[in-house]
């Protein structure tokens, strides 16, 4: 009798010990998914950031070119360049907005 008491004891130990076991395995799963999870957010965050970098680029192309008209128009028409500043200016704006983000 007091055999299988313990037979029925060392079973219940084991089963336990087993859960435990199957438990911890689904914690590591759940975590490693979560860190892969994460990675692929910080990825994908990097990249948003060389899209905005590469639209600022080429908004200072689009300024620059803007520049060089001014200064050949500054000759004739002094009122067009002030028209023209101010739309450099919006972009610049734009710029800061940008970088904000």
């Amino acid at each position: 009798m007091k055999k299988q008491i313990h037979l029925c004891i060392s079973i219940c130990l084991l089963l336990l010990l087993l859960l435990l076991l199957l438990l911890m395995l689904l914690v590591l799963l759940f975590l490693l998914q979560q860190q892969q999870q994460h990675q692929q957010q910080q990825q994908q965050q990097q990249q948003q950031q060389q899209q905005q970098q590469q639209q600022q680029q080429h908004q200072q192309q689009q300024q620059q070119q803007q520049q060089q008209h001014q200064q050949k128009q500054e000759k004739h028409h002094h009122h067009h360049h002030h028209h023209q500043q101010q739309q450099q200016q919006q972009q610049q704006q734009q710029q800061q907005h940008q970088q904000h983000q």
